[in-house]
């Protein structure tokens, strides 16, 4: 019966090979027969290729894998903007499913389970998975919650905004004309307007001027129209009067945006926006230390299916 011979003994063949021995020789040397010697090369070399085929498999998969974690990180550096200044959290108009017609813990809830659906928060990503325990991991955590707590002030603002103008004009707020029969405010232009001048005025709180520019931007924008009975501004209509103190109801408007700017809930947004921009920078500078190097450090599910 034939010796059989290891792979070690056909790469140690090869690399007598390449180093210029004959396959004669190397066949002479270890006293096995030249067809042997020969066969045991050709196999070596094919055994090497395919190694080396595997390895560099291996290299562009982990090469495409890790250019796919950076990539979702800087995606995630550019998600850490907050809000525009005057955005609103959930809908000002009663047909949407989200809205400030709803009871406001009811809101919230339903406003927290869209944003973060508890099947997404508990899948383990994999770049949950590399970034485990991480400071940045710790990091983005902090920032989460804390945008959490930003976006609830705001719809508390949004609550706060309607019910002062429900308070100072004494009408019904609606979002569509055919819900009562006038006077009323609309909620998604009196309200929005009041909430977004609100806002724009409390972060301007280190510039009087700006300041001063927009409650004029609003007293002068704010005019009635006694052949429509409307109160608008800039032409966008803020409430219909026919049946009511168009003059009055223009005047509580602005009552109920000076009391606006007086509101807790109006301090708990820019306060909760100031603390989000701190942690959004700090995470930034992580996110792009982590990047810098190109390779991510950590394992998971898609290194344990590429070998590493």
């Amino acid at each position: 019966m034939p010796k059989k011979y290891s792979v070690e003994d056909r790469a140690e063949w090869l690399i007598l090979s390449e180093k210029g021995e004959s396959e004669a020789k190397i066949g002479n040397d270890k006293e096995i027969d030249l067809r042997t010697v020969k066969a045991g090369i050709i196999q070596a070399r094919r055994e090497r290729e395919r190694r080396e085929a595997n390895v560099s498999l291996i290299r562009d998969a982990l090469k495409r894998h890790q250019e796919q974690l950076l990539t979702e990180l800087s995606a995630l550096a550019r998600s850490l903007e907050p809000s525009a200044v005057e955005a609103e959290a959930i809908s000002w108009y009663k047909r949407e499913p989200i809205s400030v017609y709803i009871d406001r813990e009811q809101a919230e809830t339903l406003f927290i389970s869209e944003l973060f659906p508890k099947t997404s928060a508990e899948k383990q990503t994999p770049l949950k998975q590399h970034l485990g325990r991480s400071k940045l991991a710790r990091e983005l955590s902090k920032w989460q919650k804390s945008n959490i707590s930003h976006l609830l002030a705001r719809i508390g603002l949004q609550y706060k905004t309607i019910a002062l103008i429900k308070e100072k004009t004494g009408l019904p707020v609606v979002s569509e004309n055919n819900e009562f029969n006038d006077p009323f405010i609309f909620s998604y232009t009196a309200c929005r307007a009041l909430y977004k001048y609100a806002l724009r005025w409390r972060i301007e709180k280190d510039h009087e001027e700006s300041r001063k520019k927009f409650d004029v931007e609003l007293e002068s924008g704010m005019v009635i129209n006694s052949e429509t009975h409307w109160v608008s501004l800039f032409k966008t209509v803020l409430a219909e009067v026919k049946g009511g103190d168009k003059v009055k109801c223009r005047a509580d408007l602005l009552a109920a945006y000076e009391e606006l700017k007086k509101a807790p809930e109006l301090e708990a947004v820019a306060m909760t926006l100031k603390k989000l921009e701190t942690i959004g920078m700090t995470l930034k500078e992580l996110i792009t230390e982590y990047i810098a190097p190109g390779l991510l450090p950590g394992s998971c599910s898609v290194c344990e299916r590429i070998g590493i």
